[in-house]
């Protein structure tokens, strides 16, 4: 298995921000929340203000860039309030 691999980002959460095993659970599940209110409420508004669905996945694409740029230096607090939310957004 490749490190960079998705089974892997579990251990990785555990590493870096010292989070028991269980507690992925609920980090998973609020992205999964996160995810629905912004497809649910958001996505319409987004697409309409980016300017369709082409420049969207540019879009998403340089926030997904920058958002996992932040996650490799943001603490726990910065992940959970501005960079789950970002990737929830540009993966939306």
């Amino acid at each position: 298995t490749r490190t960079t691999s998705y089974a892997n980002m579990a251990s990785f959460y555990e590493e870096k921000y010292g989070i028991e095993p269980h507690f992925r659970g609920y980090i998973k599940s609020y992205q999964q929340c996160l995810g629905f209110v912004i497809q649910t409420f958001f996505l319409r508004y987004l697409l309409s203000a980016s300017g369709g669905e082409k420049r969207a996945a540019c879009v998403g694409a340089v926030v997904m860039a920058l958002a996992t740029l932040c996650e490799v230096y943001a603490s726990f607090n910065v992940f959970a309030l501005c960079v789950c939310p970002l990737i929830a957004a540009s993966v939306g």
